[in-house]
C-alpha cells in the first residue's frame, strides 16, 4: 500500500471532459492586441549607454513618454530621431567645468 495514489482515477483526471472547467479556461482567456508605435510610443529621452560585449556597437537604455511602457534597450538605428536625443544625452554626461 503506498501512501499517495497516483492512479488516474483521482478527481483531477476526468476535469478534460468537465463542459464547466472547459469553459472557465475559455473565458479566462485573453488576448492582447500588438502594441503599434503610436503617439505613446515616443521616446522621451536617453538614459543609459552600453557596449555590447564582442562588437562595436552600442546600445541606448530608451523612456518613452508615456509610464505605462517600460524602459528598453535599443540600438542607435531603431531610436527616431537619434541625432537629437543622443547629443542631448551625451550634453548632459559631460563633466561641467
Amino acid at each position: 500500500m503506498s501512501l499517495y495514489s497516483i492512479s488516474p482515477s483521482n478527481r483531477w483526471a476526468n476535469r478534460e471532459n468537465d463542459s464547466n472547467f472547459r469553459r472557465q479556461d475559455k473565458e479566462k482567456t485573453l488576448t492582447v492586441p500588438p502594441v503599434e508605435q503610436s503617439e505613446d510610443r515616443k521616446i522621451k529621452k536617453v538614459i543609459k549607454e552600453r557596449r555590447l560585449r564582442g562588437k562595436n556597437q552600442r546600445e541606448y537604455l530608451v523612456r518613452y513618454r508615456n509610464p505605462v511602457h517600460e524602459d528598453e534597450w535599443l540600438a542607435e538605428s531603431e531610436i527616431p530621431g537619434s541625432d537629437k536625443l543622443l547629443r542631448r544625452f551625451r550634453h548632459e554626461r559631460r563633466p561641467q567645468a
